[in-house]
């Protein structure tokens, strides 16, 4: 850090170079910057890494911690910054946005940050910007959270339930009618990182969105009443989405 501004390890290195020689670096043995770090670090130097917390300034100017803001809170703010990194993301072409960047991006423009890995919880992150892809009826923008080699991200759906309340609080059963509650709730199952490190819950992820119903003008609208759901993986059910 100087002056408030973040440099890279290379560029420090190539600056203090110059500085101490006269010269010019052009290639030496920090031409990557894990090299850099590394000369950084025996050096006695602190060299923060992309992923450290510590070396993201949050769009809000501060940060808050998802144990002060409660887990809902922190997954819709993730969530709606994982959309709007992906539809940028998708403006450009052939551009996919790798998971680990896409859960450093969304703390850094929610101000939310967690010290738990992002294994963890980015799955159920994109799970929610899936299910508004399809509440908008858009292309499903999650398929461009990819890594270098082109593989997808595991955080998709793999049962999904759509059924009608008379509100957040109550249960299925209802009709489509203006303002009553459409009630989608998806289903994803994991494989832990480590075989000796399960997941909790067998690594089934839970999502559920209560969206309010604003129209009933269309033909039949009155006869809809959900979607009872797709199987389910072995122990998962769906009582907590009645």
């Amino acid at each position: 850090m100087h002056s408030g501004e973040a440099y890279g390890a290379q560029a420090v290195l190539s600056a203090a170079h110059q500085k101490a020689t006269g010269t010019a670096v052009t290639a030496y043995d920090w031409s990557s910057k894990d090299q850099a770090a590394r000369i950084l670090r025996e050096l006695g130097f602190r060299v923060l890494a992309g992923d450290d917390p510590e070396a993201v300034v949050p769009v809000t100017g501060e940060w808050r911690e998802t144990s002060e803001v409660g887990p809902d809170v922190t997954r819709d703010a993730w969530a709606t910054a994982a959309r709007e990194r992906l539809l940028e993301a998708a403006r450009r072409y052939r551009a996919t946005v790798p998971p680990q960047e896409l859960a450093i991006e969304v703390q850094r423009r929610s101000g939310i940050r967690t010290r738990q890995l992002w294994h963890h919880w980015i799955d159920e992150v994109i799970g929610r910007v899936a299910l508004e892809s399809a509440r908008l009826d858009e292309p499903l923008i999650v398929s461009l959270c990819a890594d270098d080699a082109g593989r997808v991200t595991e955080g998709y759906p793999v049962a999904v339930r759509a059924v009608i309340a008379t509100d957040p609080q109550a249960s299925s059963g209802a009709a489509w009618k203006a303002g009553y509650t459409l009630r989608v709730c998806a289903l994803s199952q994991h494989t832990p990182l480590l075989p000796l490190v399960p997941f909790p819950a067998g690594g089934i992820s839970e999502t559920r969105v209560d969206i309010p119903i604003e129209q009933a003008s269309s033909a039949g609208a009155g006869t809809r009443t959900g979607y009872p759901g797709d199987p389910l993986p072995s122990g998962a059910n769906w009582s907590w989405c009645p």
